[in-house]
């Protein structure tokens, strides 16, 4: 009687073994064909130009660098969030000081700073007419996060945006590579 329990017991055992192993093959099996495709699907994508909020910080302000960098205006951008008097000492005084939609501002050859809100710090940056197309902003920036017909204006918008502020494009017309303006908003 001892015997035929113990042959049970070892049947039983050898029964469970296999089947433990068969669960383990079928899983490594179904494993690998999870990871394998996981890496065929990776292999497929394609990459992305598109930005997102996770940009780092200061990633616009350098983007919007890098676009003015053949102008005039990339010198006079480097005094944004500089307050007015500061403004003045380095780069003289403006041709022209008002105020635009509510905001103080102060013009000067290659650009103008925005203090919204009527803060002593400039906090947006505008170009008029600069000397790039909106062709080599895409092709340096990426796809637009944003586009649209700002019919108050008239002008075509296309809005890049970053952790640290967004990058404005407006022009006359969507399909226009002359931009009007060229704005730096800090956020």
């Amino acid at each position: 009687m001892i015997k035929a329990g113990t042959a049970f017991l070892f049947m039983s055992a050898a029964l469970l073994a296999s089947c433990g192993q068969s669960d383990s093959e079928e899983t490594d099996t179904t494993q690998g064909a999870a990871s394998s495709a996981a890496v065929q699907l990776e292999e497929k994508q394609p990459l992305s130009d598109v930005k997102s909020v996770t940009d780092q910080k200061g990633e616009g302000e350098t983007q919007f660098n890098r676009l003015l960098q053949e102008q005039k205006a990339v010198s006079l951008f480097s005094f944004l969030h500089r307050d007015r008097e500061q403004i003045k000492q380095k780069a003289g005084m403006p041709q022209e000081k008002g105020s635009f939609e509510g905001a103080p501002f102060m013009r000067y050859d290659s650009g103008t700073f925005f203090f919204p809100g009527g803060s002593e710090q400039a906090e947006v940056f505008a170009v008029q007419n600069p000397e790039i197309t909106a062709g080599r902003v895409t092709k340096q920036a990426g796809s637009p996060d944003e586009a649209y017909e700002n019919k108050m204006e008239g002008l075509w918008t296309e809005e890049y945006k970053y952790k640290d502020g967004t990058i404005l494009i407006e022009k006359q017309a969507e399909n226009a590579e002359e931009i009007s303006t060229l704005w730096f908003e800090s956020s």
